[in-house]
C-alpha cells in the first residue's frame, strides 16, 4: 500500500478492505485492529464480527475446515481489490501446518496479543446480527479461533462474549462470530 501503513502502531486501527456491515448488507470500509509490527509486515485483527459461519460440519481440523476454504477464497475475493490483495502477506501457520491469506488467531495468540479479557471482547456487525450472530445485550459475541480442543475432533477454541479464551464450541455451530487476522506488507 505504498507505505500507507508504516507509521501506525500497536493498538491503532486502520481501515483496509471492504465488506457488508449494515443490516441491508451495504459494504463499508473493515477496521483493523494493529496486533504487532515486525520484519516489515504488521499483523491486524478485525474490529468486529464480520460473518457469523461454523467452523466446519463436523472436523476441527483447519487444514480442511469450511472456515478456512471460506476466509481465503469467497471473503478474500469479495474484501479486498488487486491493490490490496498485493499488501497481503501469505502466512505459514506452524501450528495447523498451513499458508494463509486470512485466517482466524489461534488460542495462543488470542491471549499473547490481548491484555485481558475485556480488549479481546467482540462486537458483532448489523449484517452478522442479521445473519445469525448471538450476542448479547451490549452486542458482544462469540468469536472462532483455529486451535482444536485437546482430544475432541469436533470441538474448538473461540472466546467468549466476555472475552474469556478457554471457552469452546462444536464446529458446526453457526452462531460464532468470524472475527480474521491476516498480515499486511509495510
Amino acid at each position: 500500500m505504498d507505505n500507507l501503513f508504516k507509521n501506525t502502531k500497536v493498538g491503532d486501527y486502520i481501515k483496509f478492505g471492504n465488506y457488508p456491515q449494515t443490516a441491508n448488507g451495504q459494504n463499508q470500509p473493515i477496521e483493523w485492529q494493529v496486533l504487532s509490527k515486525e520484519n516489515n509486515k504488521m499483523l491486524v485483527i478485525s474490529k468486529y464480527g464480520l460473518e457469523v459461519r461454523r467452523f466446519d460440519s463436523g472436523s476441527n481440523n483447519w487444514r480442511n475446515s469450511e472456515i478456512r476454504n471460506w476466509l481465503n477464497g469467497e471473503f478474500y475475493n469479495k474484501a479486498f481489490n488487486e491493490k490490496e490483495k498485493k499488501s497481503i502477506k501469505s502466512s505459514n501457520l506452524s501450528d495447523v501446518g498451513t499458508s494463509d491469506n486470512v485466517f482466524l488467531l489461534s488460542k495462543e495468540e488470542a491471549e499473547k496479543y490481548f491484555v485481558n479479557d475485556n480488549a479481546r471482547r467482540c462486537k458483532a456487525t448489523e449484517y452478522s446480527v442479521k445473519n445469525g450472530a448471538c450476542k448479547n445485550d451490549e452486542g458482544y459475541g462469540y468469536w472462532w479461533l483455529r486451535s482444536p480442543y485437546p482430544n475432541c475432533s469436533n470441538i474448538v477454541f473461540n472466546v467468549s462474549n466476555v472475552g474469556d479464551v478457554d471457552d469452546c464450541d462444536d464446529v458446526s455451530i453457526g452462531d460464532d462470530l468470524v472475527r480474521l487476522a491476516l498480515y499486511i506488507n509495510l
